[in-house]
């Protein structure tokens, strides 16, 4: 999840809430400087948060800390750690 320039939590795809949309509107290039800029530092954290989790992952698999199978070829705890791992990343 993200937060919107107000403060509100947006969902991860979206730039502001329906509130800041609704004054500010959906084009960028008309924003106040300062939405524009909370706006791209959003999503600068947010392409970082992204790029560490895989790097780390990568560095993970390459120590031979991860085993390189499947979930489904590991047993239940395996999938169902899987799943947990999804949903904490969708923000569910």
């Amino acid at each position: 999840m993200r937060q919107c320039v107000c403060g509100v939590r947006i969902r991860s795809r979206d730039n502001l809430c329906p509130a800041c949309l609704a004054e500010y509107g959906a084009d960028s290039a008309h924003w106040p400087d300062w939405v524009a800029y909370l706006v791209r530092e959003e999503q600068r954290e947010a392409d970082r948060a992204r790029r560490h989790r895989e790097y780390a992952l990568c560095d993970e698999v390459a120590a031979g800390a991860i085993d390189d199978r499947y979930p489904s070829e590991m047993g239940p705890a395996a999938i169902a750690a899987a799943w947990a791992m999804i949903r904490e990343m969708r923000g569910e």
